[in-house]
């Protein structure tokens, strides 16, 4: 059991890419996943609140999966403003406990959003030294201080391939 509901697992499946949550509105949410095999999943939504700490599940969606390329889920039937957490069965019991998202719902009335945009990360770019703001990050959305994430893209590192062009652009020219 994972936040009250019933996650079957397959040893054979691993989970490659995700949870990814998507857009999120006061009744909706959009969850990626991609998996390592062909297979079934089903993505369980539980609401997380006081009444019930742990979780209780409140929706499920299963699909068939591709190997290899990234699905969406979409939910529905949420309510405004709570908590949610989602977890994965079909995949390895390791991943189903592992790979897990966490969304709020959007209440309109509830005030301001905080949000919080980033943008341009590379963490393998990371010297030892270098502060990782990929963990202050996490403990600002753990601390309940974000209300929307933004991730504007950079994460491909352009400045290589440009240069990598640049490169073979010289070479045929010095050809001909």
């Amino acid at each position: 059991f994972l936040y009250g509901a019933a996650v079957p697992v397959d040893p054979n499946v691993r989970v490659v890419v995700g949870p990814v949550i998507g857009k999120v509105t006061g009744e909706t949410a959009t969850v990626l996943l991609e998996v390592d095999a062909a297979c079934e999943v089903t993505l369980f939504v539980s609401l997380v609140d006081a009444a019930c700490p742990g979780g209780r599940a409140v929706a499920h969606l299963t699909q068939r999966m591709p190997a290899g390329r990234p699905r969406a889920f979409r939910v529905g039937g949420l309510f405004r403003g709570r908590e949610y957490r989602v977890c994965f069965g079909g995949v390895r019991a390791a991943d189903a406990r592992a790979r897990v998202g966490r969304f709020r719902t959007v209440d309109p009335g509830a005030g301001p959003v905080r949000m919080l945009a980033v943008s341009g990360d590379r963490p393998g770019d990371l010297r030892p030294d270098d502060r990782n703001l990929w963990e202050a990050v996490a403990q600002r959305v753990d601390n309940g201080e974000v209300d929307l994430m933004l991730h504007l893209g950079g994460q491909v590192p352009a400045h290589a391939a440009f240069a990598e062009a640049w490169l073979l652009l010289r070479r045929h020219e010095e050809r001909e």
